[in-house]
């Protein structure tokens, strides 16, 4: 059976900015992204990926064993909204082999559909299959409540219970007792050390609420708190950090200062003092020294987002971090507040960002839109610091998410 990640255009739109450069499927939470845990609990023989049309060559690029937006497969085909929980993902597995059709839906979400091999193509042969209406189809219906997230705060709330889940498959060794001058506080069977990791005396892990997963070629400097449960992708340098629990390093991070409850992805720098919490990072992004972000309003009240007009229901929720955006040293960023895709920003943040734009909140205030050869070149640069050449497929991305966002930007100069 074919396994089809589709891209849902609804909630999609709820996790922008963040997918303007990517799909809702790679997005991470725990220690992968939500399309490597469902081929981890399928492990289908054919995976098929449906995206926007300029989203195509960039998803393909990430993902060369998978099949970006095809117009046909052979067999019938199991179609999966990546934000549906896995446990129902666990469920759909034990009737992998049933051949009755089914479609699910939660709270007038698509969730999941089993179809045939003609259903399937006529999925994938409609004017844009991410807006099909799968109701439409002659096949049984079913409802479930289990979304894994609507929006992106979800994914920073399911993040611990994600790296728990996660640790399972996380390939390790304990780590080593003997260490010289390495504290730990917990079990030291529940901290987990990649090949080739360097651990710096005076450090200290504390696994007491949860695993600690360090991967390859790691390196930990004197006088980092490490605790659990957290991540820490390859070739990535904690920098005398305090890490709390809750927390996902991407692959070849530089992290300084305080993180804690947060999600960066790879190729992002936080290098310097500052303090990070219960934020959600792109990649590509840098935070300059001193910067900070608030988790938490003065009044304790609830969290609200989009320029408060939607309440997250929680207490403690950060910043929202785009692709590409450059934070300037000092800067603060107010509870909740997102930045746009490659934008630059400085001083005091207490409004959203839109992308590609250059913001000083110091007074007055500055707004102005970027060039986009400028973000293309500081793109370019960023890459060559890290031994990546710039494609035409990563430049043409830029271009493509400065004229899709070009009206958000617009309403905001």
């Amino acid at each position: 059976m074919n396994l089809i990640v589709i891209e849902e255009p609804i909630l999609s739109n709820n996790f922008k900015p963040f997918t303007y450069t990517r799909a809702t499927f790679e997005l991470v939470v725990g220690t992968t992204t939500l399309l490597s845990k469902i081929k981890r609990i399928l492990n289908p023989k054919n995976v098929y990926l449906l995206t926007p049309p300029y989203l195509k060559k960039i998803v393909s690029k990430r993902n060369p064993t998978c099949i970006v937006n095809p117009r046909e497969v052979e067999n019938d085909s199991l179609f999966v909204n990546p934000l549906i929980d896995i446990n129902e993902i666990s469920e759909i597995k034990k009737n992998w082999s049933n051949n009755a059709e089914f479609v699910i839906y939660g709270e007038n979400t698509f969730l999941a559909a089993k179809l045939n091999t003609k259903k399937s193509n006529a999925v994938l042969q409609y004017e844009n299959p991410c807006n099909f209406n799968f109701r439409k189809l002659h096949t049984p219906k079913k409802e479930s409540n289990m979304l894994y997230a609507r929006w992106p705060w979800d994914l920073i709330n399911l993040n611990s219970r994600m790296l728990v889940y996660d640790s399972q498959f996380f390939k390790g060794k304990p780590l080593n007792k003997s260490l010289k001058d390495v504290r730990i506080s917990g079990k030291p069977s529940n901290i987990f050390i990649g090949e080739d990791v360097i651990i710096e005396p005076f450090t200290f892990f504390d696994a007491t609420n949860g695993p600690i997963m360090i991967s390859d070629r790691c390196k930990i400097q004197s006088f980092s708190r490490i605790e659990g449960p957290c991540f820490i992708g390859k070739d990535s340098l904690i920098r005398s950090a305090n890490i709390g629990g809750s927390t996902s390093i991407g692959d070849f991070n530089k992290i300084g200062g305080e993180v804690c409850d947060s999600i960066l992805m790879n190729y992002s720098n936080k290098a310097h003092t500052g303090y990070l919490g219960h934020s959600y990072v792109g990649e590509w992004v840098n935070i300059g020294a001193g910067a900070c972000n608030s988790n938490l309003k003065n009044t304790y009240g609830a969290v609200r987002v989009g320029d408060g007009k939607k309440s997250t229901g929680k207490i403690k929720i950060g910043c929202f971090l785009a692709d590409g955006v450059k934070v300037s040293i000092g800067t603060q960023i107010y509870a909740g507040k997102t930045i746009g895709a490659f934008s630059q920003v400085s001083g005091l943040i207490n409004d959203d960002i839109p992308s590609f734009l250059i913001y000083s909140g110091f007074s007055p205030k500055i707004k102005k839109e970027l060039y986009i050869k400028s973000i293309i070149a500081t793109q370019s640069r960023m890459m060559q610091r890290r031994k990546i050449k710039q494609s035409i497929i990563d430049r043409q991305l830029i271009n493509d998410v400065f004229r899709i966002s070009s009206s958000e930007r617009n309403s905001n100069i």
